[in-house]
Formats: structure tokens, C-alpha cells, sequence
């Protein structure tokens, strides 16, 4: 009798961890859900009227080499009306420029400001 006691128990742990591995489950995709729908990408956000509000640009930049030419860069950047927010990845040599709703800055602009620096634009992708 004892067995058939131990093997039932056994069962009832068994169902209640199925479900709830299976309400963690639902939980957590839910939740990767509500956040790709909720999270900004940086590179473009809309309004409800299907306009663009947000837009970005990544910069390859050659000879940016220490902590004091990302910082050159980054000041010059947070000097431009346009700039919303500037990220400077010193590692990957690369510039992350999110602009202002409603404004840009073109790639001829962008190239003026880093070469005046003394830096060399590799390539500029939109982000």
C-alpha cells in the first residue's frame, strides 16, 4: 500500500511541475512578445501615422585609435542640432548617431564633420 501511495504522490508532483513549466512557458512568451512589440529600435521608430520620428546612422571611422579621438568626435556630434543621442564604439571603430525627430543630418555632412576631426569615413550604414 505504501508504493501505491509513493507512486501516486509521485504523479500529482509530477502534473503540478508540467504545469507549471508550461505557465513559465506561456509567461515568458509572452513577455518576449510585449517587449518586441513595446521596444524602440534605434535606428527607426514610428508613429501611428506610419511616419518616421527617429532615425539613425552607423559610422566605420579609421584612425579613431584612443579614448581622446571618441571623445572628439562625440562632442562634435552632441554639437549638431540634429543629434538626438551619439554612441561612440571605440573597439569596433564605429559612431552610432541617433537623430531628432523629423531631422537628419546627409552623409556628406556627416563624412565633413568626422574628416575635419582628422579621421577618414569608411562606410556609413542606415541604422
Amino acid at each position: 500500500m505504501e508504493i501505491h501511495n509513493l507512486i501516486l504522490w509521485l504523479d500529482f508532483k509530477k502534473s503540478v511541475m508540467k504545469k507549471l513549466f508550461f505557465t513559465l512557458f506561456l509567461l515568458m512568451s509572452f513577455s518576449a512578445l510585449s517587449k518586441a512589440k513595446s521596444s524602440d529600435n534605434p535606428s527607426t521608430s514610428e508613429n501611428t501615422n506610419n511616419e518616421i520620428t527617429k532615425y539613425s546612422k552607423i559610422i566605420t571611422v579609421h584612425g579613431m585609435v584612443c579614448a581622446f579621438c571618441a571623445n572628439s568626435l562625440e562632442k562634435k556630434f552632441k554639437k549638431e542640432e540634429a543629434v538626438d543621442q551619439i554612441k561612440v564604439d571605440l573597439e569596433n571603430k564605429k559612431i552610432s548617431v541617433l537623430f531628432k525627430k523629423g531631422k537628419l543630418i546627409k552623409d556628406e555632412k556627416l563624412k565633413e564633420i568626422i574628416s575635419s576631426s582628422g579621421f577618414k569615413v569608411i562606410e556609413i550604414q542606415s541604422g
